[in-house]
């Protein structure tokens, strides 16, 4: 958990994705995600944004289940000092866009939980995208 600054305007949480990876329960993750959130809206004047796991980045059936366990406690979460991403659809978009070429196919699909250094900026591009920037400040 970084913050930089004394005082940010704003602070984005990235919980759940190596969490759930790791064989953590999606509930606990979603309960410490929103004692995070409370922490930060009490203590700070900071818009905190967290973002949705991405099922596809997950191997397995029950690892995509849990992604989608804990992606549905997420919306539940939002209160007017949060900002809720959900990921999968623009990701989604994205890699049916981007399965064409031989290049994009190593990037993206060479092994899901370990992306080619091309393929993780092109999704951070895609991520950065989903921000509504224009809103935030």
């Amino acid at each position: 958990f970084h913050v930089i600054g004394k005082a940010p305007d704003l602070v984005f949480l990235g919980l759940g994705q190596a969490d759930l990876l790791a064989g953590m329960v999606p509930a606990g993750i979603a309960a410490s995600l929103e004692d995070l959130i409370a922490l930060l809206t009490q203590k700070t004047r900071a818009l905190v944004a967290f973002a949705s796991a991405c099922e596809a980045f997950f191997p397995g059936a029950e690892q995509r289940e849990n992604a989608r366990a804990f992606n549905a406690q997420l919306a539940g979460l939002r209160n007017p000092r949060t900002i809720f991403l959900d990921l999968n659809a623009p990701v989604n978009a994205f890699l049916e866009r981007h399965r064409g070429g031989i290049g994009e196919k190593r990037a993206l699909h060479r092994d899901p939980l370990r992306l080619t250094s091309t393929g993780r900026a092109l999704l951070s591009q895609t991520a950065f995208a989903a921000l509504p920037w224009e809103n935030l400040f």
